[in-house]
């Protein structure tokens, strides 16, 4: 699988993700994390600088915006102790307020579940507070993070685990401009 190296994408990502659980605790609060994870994951594998988001209620949400300055993609976390699904519902109420967003992302810090909007005909779409979109991905990123500690990421990860990271380059900022709605 390409991007397996730890100089490809699924390297980068997971070396990124590594820090998250270098810090804090099991209850560590969205505040102390997602930064982390902004500038890991989404700065430095998806190529996001720190003029393409803006965070918001104590880093609970970023919005990060295309190359046109519109918000393309939606992050909400809760803190790392509490059910993925709270930052779910939220990045999809978030999402029903900017038309523009194209992905949701709601992470715990143990878990990263991303969404693609998509038409309601799609098999797979699911609709929140007006908002249709389908899962593009769910990671439990502290396994993925454990299992990779030591070894080579092809060796560590399971064939699902790399995949799994490798959906994330459709957030890439420079992909964001080709990105083409999928019925």
């Amino acid at each position: 699988m390409n991007g397996i190296s730890s100089g490809g994408f699924v390297g980068r990502a997971v070396g990124g993700l590594r820090e998250l659980f270098e810090r804090g605790t099991a209850d560590t609060a969205a505040g102390e994390y997602v930064p982390v994870l902004v500038r890991r994951l989404f700065g430095d594998a998806l190529g996001y600088d720190d003029t393409a988001y803006s965070q918001r209620d104590g880093w609970s949400e970023v919005r990060f915006v295309d190359e046109a300055g519109k918000p393309a993609v939606v992050l909400t976390a809760s803190d790392a102790g509490e059910d993925v699904r709270l930052a779910r519902r939220r990045a999809f109420r978030t999402a029903a307020d900017e038309p523009s967003v194209r992905y949701l992302v709601a992470t715990n810090r143990n878990q990263l579940v991303c969404f693609a909007r998509c038409s309601p005909a799609h098999d797979d779409a699911t609709t929140r507070d007006g908002v249709t979109a389908r899962r593009l991905t769910e990671i439990d990123l502290r396994e993925l993070v454990e299992r990779s500690t030591g070894s080579s990421l092809a060796a560590a990860l399971t064939p699902g685990q790399q995949l799994s990271i490798a959906k994330l380059t459709a957030l890439r900022r420079d992909a964001l401009g080709d990105a083409a709605e999928e019925p």
